[in-house]
């Protein structure tokens, strides 16, 4: 199960679609509390996190640093979405945890194309280097 997190309900709408579409099941959030708690009240179980990084209240760099905070969530992927490519931001997200960057297609065939992308990654080997952590669409 894959947990997404967008405050734009049309970002959202379209994640699960793309993802439906490649047979991944999704969980939509659009409140970091609600995210924190399935994640500590399992099933379902988080095989990914993605999250957005503009969100009023919690942003994404926030909510990341509470997911590692948790140790017991160490070993899911959590990958961090944004419309803009900051390279301060980016690498603050590198640095904090996040195991890989990746800007929002503005296409259906480019965002299809990052989530085939991501949905390959080994990610219990996958230690990408400065120019990998960040995917564009």
């Amino acid at each position: 199960m894959i947990f997404y997190i967008d405050d734009d309900a049309d970002d959202a709408q379209i994640v699960e679609e793309v993802l439906s579409d490649l047979g991944e099941s999704t969980c939509i959030f659009q409140h970091s509390t609600d995210l924190i708690h399935l994640l500590n009240t399992p099933p379902p179980s988080a095989s990914i996190i993605l999250i957005d990084m503009n969100m009023p209240q919690v942003d994404g760099i926030e909510l990341l640093t509470q997911i590692r905070a948790q140790e017991k969530f160490d070993e899911i992927p959590v990958i961090m979405m944004s419309n803009s490519a900051q390279p301060s931001k980016i690498e603050h997200c590198r640095q904090i945890g996040a195991n890989l960057f990746m800007t929002k297609g503005f296409s259906m065939k480019a965002i299809k194309q990052g989530f085939e992308y991501l949905l390959a990654i080994d990610w219990k080997k996958f230690s990408p280097t400065e120019e990998e952590f960040v995917y564009k669409a």
